[in-house]
């Protein structure tokens, strides 16, 4: 064992035509994007470097490393806006309150 910490995050969408069409997308989000909770907002490099970003039938999956990913890095960085954007199709459609 040892090596530097890892986290990895798997988003699974309907079928694999849905995972290959968002494929680059998700790993432009990745590559450049941010992670976004409540009001703060930071580039998802400061979770980690970003080593890995791919596909694998219906998954997708990014991988960081280094010493950030360990302790907090984990729960944040599924507040990445690349995960946001792979899910948003996959959320039920909210009814408006009071209506």
């Amino acid at each position: 064992m040892g090596g530097a910490p890892r986290t990895l995050v798997v988003v699974g969408v309907a079928d694999e035509v849905r995972a290959a069409a968002a494929a680059r997308a998700f790993e432009r989000g990745w590559r450049s994007g941010n992670v976004a909770a409540g009001g703060a907002v930071a580039p998802v490099s400061v979770f980690g470097a970003v080593t890995i970003v791919s596909r694998s039938g219906a998954l997708l999956v990014a991988e960081l490393s280094g010493e950030r990913v360990a302790g907090w890095a984990p729960a944040g960085v599924r507040f990445a806006a690349a995960v946001c954007r792979a899910v948003e199709d996959l959320a039920p459609t909210a009814t408006p309150a009071g209506g």
